[in-house]
């Protein structure tokens, strides 16, 4: 994956909320393609807030595919990024689309 890349095609954000032992943790996902790049690709944003601290982590996974399989599954290759975000990233979260649901 090229973090420099810009995105070619940016999908439709889904929202995730849900509570653990008093922690709140809410999510969305993205899902995008890169310029010059046939791999789909997935964009997390987490937000969690613990004692009314807000903490934030970004992170891009990628799908794969293999023979027979019709559908595309995720990869074990993760880049995460704790309350801080790349120009990719930031790429996507300015996209007037994606802004509607944050």
């Amino acid at each position: 994956m090229n973090l420099n890349a810009k995105p070619d095609w940016i999908g439709t954000p889904r929202q995730h909320a849900y509570e653990e032992n008093g922690i709140q943790h809410k999510a969305v996902s993205v899902d995008f393609t890169l310029e010059n790049d046939d791999n789909r690709y997935k964009l997390v944003m987490q937000t969690t807030i613990r004692d009314g601290v807000s903490s934030a982590s970004y992170e891009l996974k990628q799908y794969g595919t293999a023979p027979g399989r019709q559908k595309p599954f995720m990869m074990d290759t993760d880049y995460v990024w704790e309350d801080q975000t790349i120009p990719l990233i930031d790429t996507i979260l300015n996209d007037p689309y994606v802004q509607s649901f944050l």
